[in-house]
C-alpha cells in the first residue's frame, strides 16, 4: 500500500474518530486510567481500524503492547498509520487472521509481556 493511500485513510480515519462508537468506547474504558497509570498490554481481537486503540489514546492510557489480530490489510494498514501518526511509544504486533492466535504465539505473548491487562474485541 502507498504512503499516499496509507496517508488518506489515516485522514479519513482522522475526520471519523469523533464518532459516538469511540467515544462511548472511551467512556466505559475510562476506569482503566487509574488502574494503570505505567500503561498496559492490550490483545485487540478483530480490531478493525482501532476503536479500542483509539479510545485509550484519547483518554491518556499508554499503550506498552498491543497484539491487534484483522484480517483486512486496509485495516491494518490504517492502525499502523495511526500508530505512528500519533508518536506512540509502545509495540503493536499484527496478526492478519485469529487462527494465528495459537496456544503457543499467546503463550509467547504472555511470558514476554507479563500477560495482557485487557482483551477487547470487535464483531467480525
Amino acid at each position: 500500500m502507498s504512503s499516499r493511500l496509507k496517508t488518506s485513510l489515516y485522514l479519513l480515519l482522522s475526520a471519523n474518530v469523533g464518532s459516538g462508537e469511540i467515544d462511548t468506547v472511551a467512556y466505559h474504558l475510562s476506569v482503566l486510567k487509574d488502574r494503570f497509570p505505567n500503561g498496559i498490554n492490550l490483545l485487540s481481537l478483530f480490531s478493525g481500524i482501532g476503536g479500542a486503540e483509539i479510545a485509550l489514546h484519547r483518554l491518556g492510557i499508554r499503550m506498552k503492547n498491543v497484539v491487534s489480530v484483522e484480517i483486512s490489510a486496509v485495516s491494518r494498514a490504517v492502525v499502523r498509520t495511526w500508530w505512528e501518526q500519533t508518536n506512540q511509544t509502545g509495540n503493536l504486533y499484527h496478526l492478519a487472521d485469529v487462527q494465528e492466535l495459537n496456544a503457543d504465539r499467546l503463550e509467547h505473548y504472555i511470558s514476554t509481556f507479563g500477560g495482557f491487562d485487557l482483551v477487547v474485541g470487535g464483531s467480525p
